[in-house]
C-alpha cells in the first residue's frame, strides 16, 4: 500500500512519539479516526495487533522527522492493509 505523508501529517505530528509521529498521524487520518492502537518504530510498525517491517525509506524519513528536516513522502509498505 502506498501511503502518502503530507505537509499536515508532519506539522501535527510529534517527533519520538510512537503514536503520533507523522506515519501515525497519516495511518489516523486515511482511517479517519484518532482512536487507532498504533506504534511506529524505526524498523517496524504495530497496527491494532498486526506487525509490519517498515521499509527504509520510511526508517529514513522517521530520523529526518525527528530531527525537524523531513519533506511530504509517499511510503510504499506492501503488507499494510487499511480497511
Amino acid at each position: 500500500m502506498l501511503l502518502q505523508i503530507t505537509q499536515e501529517d508532519i506539522d501535527k505530528g510529534l517527533a519520538r512519539n510512537i503514536s503520533n509521529c507523522a506515519i501515525a498521524k497519516a495511518i489516523k487520518r486515511l482511517l479517519d479516526t484518532q482512536y487507532v492502537n498504533i506504534c511506529v518504530t524505526t524498523n517496524s510498525m504495530e497496527l491494532n495487533g498486526r506487525h509490519y517491517e517498515m521499509p527504509q525509506c520510511a526508517t529514513d524519513f522517521i530520523y529526518l522527522f525527528d530531527h525537524g528536516t523531513a519533506q511530504p513522502i509517499t511510503l510504499d509498505i506492501p503488507e499494510l492493509v487499511l480497511a
